[in-house]
């Protein structure tokens, strides 16, 4: 495979509720994970929004759900899309299910290369290559290894921070 075909199955996705917004990517007929890779070391769980906007902006919420999570989008009335965090060798990723192909041209698998500091998620931005890649789980996993940590095989990250926690809402008197 030559080096642009690579970086164009490695074009990852944020979130799926970005590719709403932006566009679609990449999208893998299989998913990159198996059982094994299933990964819990990161905490995920809660509500996260763009590093870049006010506390009140809209966002995505990730609740566990059997070996991934659910994510919804906060304000869009979004259906929920079914995500695994998985760990490759030393890198995460998220695999995000898409169950309808009216929030892409395809179903499949969205993958993003996700890094965290804190309260601080760096998954890449989308990038608008609209593939279909067919290859299975084990060949898909091989070419996300390959090309990991080279900088130039992912997109510039997007930034996302968690939430501020809504205050509980005061007892009547």
């Amino acid at each position: 495979m030559s080096r642009p075909a690579t970086r164009s199955v490695l074009a990852p996705a944020a979130l799926a509720a970005m590719v709403l917004m932006t566009g679609c990517v990449t999208v893998c007929e299989s998913p990159l994970y198996t059982a094994a890779d299933i990964a819990t070391d990161l905490p995920l769980e809660g509500s996260w929004i763009d590093a870049n906007s006010d506390a009140h902006a809209p966002g995505w919420k990730f609740t566990r759900h059997g070996s991934g999570y659910t994510v919804v989008e906060t304000e869009k009335g979004s259906p929920p899309l079914e995500v695994h965090l998985l760990r490759l060798g030393k890198w995460h990723f998220l695999d995000i299910f898409l169950p309808d192909r009216d929030l892409c041209d395809a179903t499949g698998h969205l993958i993003a290369k996700v890094s965290m500091e804190g309260d601080v998620v760096e998954p890449p931005h989308n990038a608008d290559h609209n593939l279909l890649v067919k290859a299975p789980t084990a060949q898909l996993q091989r070419l996300m290894l390959q090309d990991a940590g080279d900088p130039q095989a992912f997109d510039e990250p997007q930034v996302l921070r968690r939430a501020p926690a809504t205050p509980a809402p005061s007892p009547a008197p």
